[in-house]
């Protein structure tokens, strides 16, 4: 029972860009994703939680480890001071998917390539906040041929042990 409508861009504009060609949207929160994730996250959740915020953006946010497989050496003036034996770094990291009200999308320039980023980085411009909704779900970026093939397996073993 739900319509889905399309916006064709003349030439790409970016993450956010397109929402400027939309002159009237249905409701007073969007949810945007990029098209190539795949995750389980309770969207529901994060809706109320963006609410409570009192934010005019919010984004999804997991931990992602990155392990380097050498030692890393910490060094001063060419001379060795230590060293990390393959070590593994947590960062916390931005999943693309968002949830901003009409204030947040009147700031997005109109018809021009406007990223994300750049809207996340007007906002801390502004010292404005931007809630951050961080989760263990599940998620996936399947934009590469490899990412996607992990993630076909993942879903296999969810099915399969189900």
């Amino acid at each position: 029972g739900e319509s889905i409508k399309f916006v064709e861009e003349d030439k790409p504009l970016g993450t956010f860009g397109s929402l400027s060609l939309i002159s009237n949207f249905e409701h007073d929160n969007i949810l945007v994703i990029n098209s190539d994730i795949l995750t389980n996250v309770n969207f529901q959740l994060f809706y109320e939680k963006f609410l409570e915020s009192k934010c005019d953006i919010g984004l999804i946010s997991i931990e992602y480890s990155s392990k380097i497989p050498y030692a890393t050496l910490i060094e001063k003036d060419l001379k060795l001071l230590g060293f990390e034996e393959k070590p593994t770094y947590n960062y916390l990291i931005n999943t693309g998917i968002y949830l901003m009200n009409r204030k947040a999308i009147s700031r997005i320039p109109k018809n021009k390539f406007y990223n994300a980023t750049d809207l996340l980085k007007e906002f801390l411009n502004n010292k404005d906040e931007v809630y951050i909704h961080k989760v263990k779900n599940y998620w996936r970026d399947i934009g590469k041929i490899d990412d996607l093939n992990k993630a076909k397996r993942d879903v296999l073993n969810i099915f399969n042990n189900d």
